[in-house]
């Protein structure tokens, strides 16, 4: 501290304490920055708070855990983060923890009105797009992969591929017939049966025994075929 001969603090501020000590710095007998760095006066002996005026906050709260000073218009407010939709927050010592439950978001139907934000890898176009103009742009080609049999692809590259993938037929000499509400599969029958139409089976077709009348018997005999 600058060398300055001055009454003791005491003397000049009675029985006031410290409560008047701005008077010796405005008199200019000594400036805080020496009363503080000497020790003359100890942190424990300044009362009340510092205002927002004056650098401080104005309030003499411990905060607890997780805690944020917020403003509120004309100082500060001790509070904590909120839950919202989805989000769940959770405070400790000196930390806080926020949660993102994608599980535990309000479902709400899209419209083609409603906007999604987008980020351009330049770097110049981030911005936000509505669903109807983000769908409109949505192919393959930018999406990238093929499209599963889920989202009514095929889940192949390749035209026989696709075919494999969307067939109910599992072994050779399977067929595929319709059953009057979808295509299903006819296991291959037994080495030398035929395919005959059965209005009484799942399929409509069944495998049987070749049936030849007496009289196409007869005519293949005189073809010479027996």
């Amino acid at each position: 501290m600058a060398n300055k001969t001055f009454l003791s603090i005491d003397n000049l501020l009675g029985d006031n304490a410290f409560a008047s000590a701005s008077r010796i710095f405005q008199a200019g007998a000594i400036d805080n920055t020496d009363l503080f760095a000497a020790g003359v006066i100890p942190s424990s002996a300044i009362f009340g708070t510092i205002d927002v005026s004056d650098g401080g906050t104005g309030l003499s709260t411990t905060p607890t855990n997780g805690q944020l000073l917020i403003g509120n218009g004309t100082g500060y407010t001790l509070a904590i983060l909120t839950d919202g939709s989805g989000i769940s927050i959770s405070e400790g010592a000196g930390s806080i923890t926020v949660d993102l439950n994608i599980n535990g978001l309000s479902t709400t139907a899209i419209t083609a009105t409603d906007e999604i934000p987008f980020y351009d890898t330049t770097g110049t176009a981030n911005g936000k797009i509505t669903f109807a103009n983000f769908e409109s742009s949505l192919t393959l080609d930018n999406v990238g992969g093929t499209l599963g049999i889920s989202n009514g692809g095929t889940g192949q590259t390749t035209q026989t591929a696709a075919f494999d993938a969307l067939a109910p037929t599992t072994t050779k000499g399977d067929l595929v017939v319709h059953n009057g509400t979808d295509n299903i599969r006819v296991a291959v029958g037994t080495n030398g049966f035929t395919l005959v139409a059965d209005s009484s089976t799942a399929s409509g077709v069944k495998w049987d025994t070749a049936a030849i009348s007496w009289a196409d018997h007869l005519l293949l005999l005189r073809a010479g075929i027996s």
